[in-house]
């Protein structure tokens, strides 16, 4: 194999098979909850508040807008 002399993109890259991913569970929300079980230990109620609707502004506005027509009249 050659090595670039210069940074960049890496030259392979690698995916685990479906077997192999049993082997690494995606507890995604084991974590989440640790992570804002610590956030409301250090942060007040509204500082907590206010921490959530950045959190879904900045969601909101990465979000895809649907194109027209994607919805009908109700």
């Amino acid at each position: 194999m050659r090595r670039r002399k210069t940074p960049g993109r890496p030259q392979y890259a690698y995916t685990l098979t479906e077997d192999a991913s049993t082997f690494f569970p995606k507890k995604y929300d084991h974590l989440v909850s640790l992570i804002l079980s610590e956030v409301h230990s250090h942060l007040s109620p509204a500082e907590v508040n206010r921490m959530m609707k950045r959190i879904g502004k900045h969601i909101a506005d990465r979000a895809a807008l649907p194109d027209e027509g994607d919805f009908e009249p109700g």
